[in-house]
């Protein structure tokens, strides 16, 4: 089985940029990631990378419907349910017996994905991305040689 991150960010740029630098540099390193945000922010992230350079560098983009409303903890909450669609067509494709996600991992506001990990039966690591550069190139290989054990 090879190591694929779903990676969850908080629906905010800086949490969208910091996250998606994440997940390009875990797929640099042969991880598969699929990157989970609202639709609106995926359609920006798709102005700058074609479907091809996505697909390259193993980066499946996934955008959800859903609105952003009221104080940072609203908005965790709201985006948990536009997630839920999305996290049981995950258990379905489980069921059927279709690879897919290996790891969790999300924006530290996104404190409900711990739940949804522990039903998926995955290795769940929850972090906080706004990180130095620094910091999050050591956390990152890290967490690479974490993975590694797991599915080596």
């Amino acid at each position: 089985m090879e190591p694929h991150v779903l990676l969850i960010s908080f629906s905010s740029q800086a949490h969208i940029a910091s996250c998606f630098r994440l997940g390009e540099a875990l797929a640099c390193r042969g991880v598969t990631v699929t990157f989970v945000t609202l639709s609106k922010h995926i359609s920006q992230i798709r102005k700058v990378y074609t479907d091809e350079q996505l697909k390259s560098q193993r980066i499946n983009l996934v955008g959800l419907d859903g609105v952003e409303k009221g104080n940072i903890f609203q908005k965790a909450k709201d985006f948990e349910e536009s997630f839920k669609p999305y996290f049981e067509e995950l258990l379905r494709n489980q069921k059927a017996g279709k690879a897919g996600p290996t790891c969790l991992m999300a924006d530290r506001f996104l404190y409900w994905t711990k739940v949804m990990s522990l039903t998926l039966l995955h290795p769940h690591c929850i972090l906080s991305l706004i990180l130095s550069r620094r910091c999050i190139l050591v956390l990152l290989e890290e967490l690479i040689a974490c993975l590694l054990r797991l599915f080596v």
